[in-house]
């Protein structure tokens, strides 16, 4: 990323701030509806320092690039926030039960309730990788996932598919294996009607979600950051951050255990972007893994 593109994004996160200051003086919706606003908001107005001050400080040029992404990224999903509340065009109910709506509520109203985050996605886009030379030499691309990788047996190594096919196997079974034992014992987070009911939605937001999840977690930051820090470290940091996002928990030690989980997820859906030059072969894994995860009744 060169200087230029750190500037537009400074510029765009400082027009956010001046925005999100008039909505919140102007617009008289109730500040508990804007509590992950607030937090993005107030993120940005910490990274941004360190991200100014590298445009001068050459030792800080590469921070400054890793944490620009991050920036845009915030400032991206802000922006999306207000667009929540300012166009509720496909929102039923209060704004503050909405995931609640969307999650149990019509299929298709989910579905599109989450394309909202398309939004600050092709912002990222836009500005990370402008021409299709740069889009071309990122992640945000398909890939080749007849690439040949010793990830499951370092003397046998085996194409990337394949290895999709094996884990897909082997985490659609256990999963099928525990709800089964769920059935028979009446061990169920909820009634199996009501989840064979939103199996359905649940499977189509699992799978966009997984998507979405990837173009910026494995598309954008990833590109960015192997090209700042190279393989070893922008694979991990990315895999951190992924790690990081997971937050919701009932205790620090739930949380930290979700965070180990996920950054190791995060680790192995890093590698396969980067062998196979694309995030076709993550997103399968990702989803495979989040669609087990609804089959087994564990989330």
């Amino acid at each position: 990323m060169n200087e230029k593109k750190v500037r537009i994004i400074l510029l765009f996160s400082a027009l956010m701030l001046f925005l999100y200051w008039l909505y919140m003086r102007f617009c008289g919706v109730p500040k508990v509806y804007f509590l992950p606003l607030d937090i993005y908001v107030q993120v940005i107005g910490i990274l941004i320092v360190p991200v100014f001050l590298s445009l001068f400080i050459k030792p800080l040029s590469k921070a400054g690039q890793v944490l620009a992404v991050i920036v845009l990224f915030l400032t991206g999903y802000a922006m999306l926030e207000i667009i929540y509340f300012r166009f509720p065009i496909i929102i039923k109910g209060d704004p503050e039960n909405r995931i609640t709506n969307m999650i149990y509520g019509d299929l298709t109203l989910y579905f599109f309730h989450r394309c909202y985050q398309y939004i600050p996605i092709a912002l990222l886009i836009l500005i990370l990788f402008p021409t299709g030379g740069e889009r071309h030499e990122s992640f945000v691309k398909a890939g080749d996932w007849n690439v040949q990788t010793p990830i499951l047996d370092p003397k046998n190594p085996r194409s990337w598919m394949g290895v999709v096919r094996r884990i897909g196997i082997m985490t659609l079974s256990l999963a099928v294996l525990a709800l089964l034992l769920r059935l028979k014992t009446h061990n169920l987070m909820r009634p199996f009607e009501d989840q064979a009911v939103l199996f359905p939605s649940n499977v189509l937001g699992a799978v966009n979600n997984c998507f979405i999840e990837e173009l910026i977690f494995r598309g954008i930051f990833l590109s960015v950051f192997v090209k700042a820090l190279g393989v070893r470290w922008g694979v991990f940091l990315q895999a951190l951050l992924f790690g990081l996002i997971h937050f919701p928990s009932f205790n620090p030690l739930h949380y930290l255990a979700k965070v180990v989980v996920f950054t190791f997820l995060g680790w192995l859906f890093g590698k396969a972007s980067v062998e196979t030059g694309g995030i076709r072969t993550s997103w399968c894994l990702h989803s495979i893994i989040v669609v087990s995860m609804y089959i087994a009744q564990t989330v």
